[in-house]
């Protein structure tokens, strides 16, 4: 199965190309590193990765969070429209040495080529942003997801201090300086998106996003600025303002 229909064409045929310099343009800063880590940290700890786990991670791109997981002992199956992108992620998987707890599909995230039933936990990181119908997508990570089962996804917010560039992007429904589908979202849209699925939202967290300035002395400042910040805003009431929002939802019994 293909990666077509997972997302506007122009989309996918940007991520193709920008895979091999993707990680190192936006994660080799101060700022970058950091992201990522913090990032990380989030998925691992909502994960609640205490046993085996059968995971799948819905547009896994270069790997970054699906390694991670495999590393702590979950088998990972990381799907992505992008065969560049998936083929740069196998190449981190051999060199993590986490190729036994590990799988690379590429696929349409509408159509999930798996089983009912067949995971305990989903993570989907910056992904529904990028996709037109991601209702659909969030639809077919239900039904895959056994009962109990959890699901981990990421919006940028409206509801925040970005206000300003949410309604830009939302208006021209493209990304601030990517030629690619984006939009940003309530907590409310997302929520009813996954109650209608029979996902039932157990966790909100926060995470602010602060742009890597082009100096590298001024890109240590932002990042020790943006981690003071981050602390405040993750679990605090701020939560609900910042310009980045985790919500972990649990499939309930009669969901589909």
């Amino acid at each position: 199965m293909t990666g077509e229909g997972y997302m506007e064409a122009g989309t996918l045929e940007f991520y193709e190309e920008e895979a091999e310099i993707y990680d190192k343009v936006r994660f080799t800063s101060p700022v970058g590193k950091l992201s990522t880590l913090t990032l990380q940290e989030i998925v691992l700890k909502l994960c609640c990765i205490d046993s085996i786990h059968f995971i799948l991670d819905v547009g896994t791109g270069t790997g970054r969070f699906s390694i991670e997981l495999a590393k702590k002992g979950a088998i990972v199956i990381g799907l992505d429209p992008s065969k560049s992108m998936i083929k740069l992620a196998k190449s981190k998987a051999v060199q993590a040495k986490v190729c036994e707890n590990m799988n690379f599909v590429v696929a349409d995230a509408h159509k999930l080529p798996f089983k009912n039933d067949s995971f305990n936990r989903s993570i989907s990181i910056n992904v529904l942003n990028h996709i037109q119908d991601y209702g659909k997508v969030i639809e077919e990570i239900a039904r895959v997801l056994k009962q109990k089962g959890c699901f981990l996804a990421n919006f940028p917010s409206i509801q925040s201090f970005y206000l300003p560039i949410a309604l830009f992007v939302n208006f021209r429904k493209r990304a601030l300086f990517q030629n690619v589908y984006s939009r940003w979202f309530t907590l409310g849209e997302i929520s009813s998106s996954l109650s209608r699925v029979g996902l039932t939202v157990q966790n909100v967290r926060g995470f602010v996003v602060l742009a890597s300035p082009p100096f590298w002395k001024l890109s240590f400042l932002i990042a020790h600025i943006m981690k003071k910040v981050n602390a405040l805003f993750s679990s605090s009431l701020l939560k609900y303002f910042s310009g980045n929002i985790f919500i972990k939802s649990q499939k309930t019994v009669g969901g589909k």
